[in-house]
Formats: structure tokens, sequence, C-alpha cells
């Protein structure tokens, strides 16, 4: 018969040996349970692509300031020269988030790449200033002197060209008469300069530097006429991406939303126009002068429907997509 003592002893090693296989156990379900939960879903890598323009700010100050990894996302902000590229970066997965202009998501998707609206970023009425600027030498003093000239866009059938062309066309002038060639942003006061185009639609923030540096002068607001509400940029994704990773949506609006907020918060201006900087590579001094964009989130139905027929009208697509579909659920 076994001792009192050992007895007692043995009992204890097995009462502690259950209680570390349970507490193992445990560990290793809750490990089981975090892998698969949405929460660590969201908290994968996501590369978001983006022009250096004001209206991806949100996006800025959400990756600088802690939103994006609040709400469990990984984020990582990756400069893209040519906005119209950003749907097949997204395709092949370069990238899983990108910033197109409205008409490039239609355009792709008329193609059969599937692109679903996530978040807007900016909408009109645009807070800065925007305008056609034109070399100096070039002879062009009204919009109607563009005929016959060489106009910088940042990306074929892009927002800036879209809305340019229908700019035009309010002032009777025959976009045919336009020859475009594609410029980025931040590349077009030097190609103002060196004579390689005559102007450029230009937005902010390179629209006040361009003036500031007397790359161009202001010839004429390219953007009257557009309804308010209008989106001018937006972030998206694929359609399948975004059905596949419900957890990182939800969290990418959010912070979005929690982006915004802080943006528009004024003690917060020395945070954005240093996120601003920082993105766009501009000199402080010419950030400091920029006007907060007027940022948005939500995307309706009815804004996707105004680029629709926008680009039904210029011939851009062909097919009668449904604009509600076109929004990640």
């Amino acid at each position: 018969m076994m001792p009192v003592a050992q007895s007692i002893t043995t009992y204890r090693e097995k009462s502690n040996m259950k209680r570390i296989v349970f507490q193992t156990a445990l560990v290793v379900l809750s490990a089981l349970w975090i892998a698969t939960s949405p929460a660590v879903a969201a908290g994968a890598k996501v590369k978001i692509g983006f022009t250096a323009v004001t209206g991806f700010l949100a996006g800025m100050v959400a990756a600088d300031h802690g939103f994006f990894a609040k709400n469990g996302i990984d984020a990582e902000l990756v400069p893209i020269a040519i906005g119209t590229t950003i749907p097949s970066a997204m395709v092949s997965d370069s990238i899983q988030v990108g910033g197109p202009t409205p008409t490039v998501i239609l355009q792709a998707n008329d193609a059969g790449l599937d692109i679903v609206f996530l978040t807007a970023a900016t909408i009109f009425p645009a807070a800065d200033p925007a305008g056609f600027v034109a070399r100096f030498g070039s002879d062009i003093k009204t919009i109607a002197d563009v005929k016959g000239t060489r106009v910088g866009i940042p990306g074929m059938n892009g927002f800036l060209h879209v809305m340019f062309r229908r700019y035009l066309k309010t002032k009777g002038i025959n976009d045919s008469d336009v020859k475009y060639i594609e410029i980025p942003f931040p590349q077009f006061p030097d190609a103002l300069k060196s004579g390689r185009i005559d102007a450029y639609p230009a937005v902010e923030p390179f629209y006040s530097r361009a003036i500031a540096t007397k790359s161009g002068y202001d010839v004429a607001n390219w953007f009257e006429g557009i309804p308010d509400g209008t989106l001018t940029v937006v972030f998206a994704a694929t359609r399948k991406w975004a059905e596949t990773n419900p957890g990182l949506v939800k969290g990418f609006r959010a912070a979005i939303a929690e982006a915004t907020d802080f943006i528009n918060d004024p003690k917060n201006e020395k945070a954005w126009r240093g996120s601003l900087a920082k993105h766009t590579r501009l000199p402080p001094p010419v950030v400091q002068k920029i006007t907060k964009p007027n940022l948005s989130v939500e995307v309706t139905p009815q804004q996707v429907q105004f680029w629709i027929d926008v680009s039904k009208e210029q011939g851009l697509i062909k097919g009668d997509p449904v604009a509600a579909d076109l929004i990640a659920k």
C-alpha cells in the first residue's frame, strides 16, 4: 500500500500535469481562434497605392498616426506615378488597395477587371484651388487659346483628363484640337519650363507649387461647373479581395473615417501638414500654403452613377454597370 505522503505527492503531480495540459490546450485553442478571427485577418499586410495629391490625405494620416494600426491593418503606402496603372497593380496583387479615379475604375471594369469602391477620399466642391496652368511664352491667354497646344495630363482617361474634356466641351472647344501628353503630377512644372507641354490642368499640391515657382501662370478654373458631391478620388480594391477580406474592408473604412475626423480638428493642422509634406515630398513652405481638401468617406450609388453617365457620354465604357453593385459591401 502506498504511503500517505507519497500518495499526496502523486495526486499533486497528476493535478499539476492536468492543469498544465489544460492550460496548454487553452493556449492552443486561443491561438487557433485568433488565427482564424477577423481581427487577425485584418492585421495582414496591406499595400495601398496612391498618387501624390491632397486627395489621399486621409490615407497618409491614417498610416502616420496609427489609425490603420488601431483598426488592425498593417498598411504600407506605395507611391504610384500614373493613376491609370493602379487597377492592374491591384489585380496583380502588387498592391491590395489603390486610389484610382472613378473613371479609371469604370474603364477597368468595362475591360473585365472587377474593381469595387471602398471609400471616398475627396469630393466637390474642391476646398483647394485648381487651375489650368500655362507655360510662359505659350501665348495662352484664355481657354480658347488651347487649340493646337500640348496639354499634359497625369493619366489618359483619368479624372483630370475626363473632366478637362468636359470643361472644353462647355466652352465650345473641340477636344480633338488638343494633343494630350501623359506627365505625372510631380513632373509637370519642369515639363512646362522645358517646353515639353504648353499647359496642364493642375490640382493641389502641385498647382500652388507651379505658381509659386513661376513654372507657369493661371489661365482658368477648369473645375467650374462640376456638381457638388462629385467624387474626385477614391480608395478601391478588386471585388475578390474585398469579399475575401470583409474584416479588412471594415477596418479600412473605420481608419479613413477616424483620420478624416482627425484632419478636420483644427488642433491637428500641423500633424496633417507633416504627413502631406512627407508623402508628396514637397517643401514644408509649399505645403504650409495648401488648403485642407474637402474630405469624405461614404460612397453612394448616386455619386457612382454620375461617373457612369460621364464615361458613357465620352465613349469610355460600352457596358451598363449598376452603380450600387460597384460599391464593396
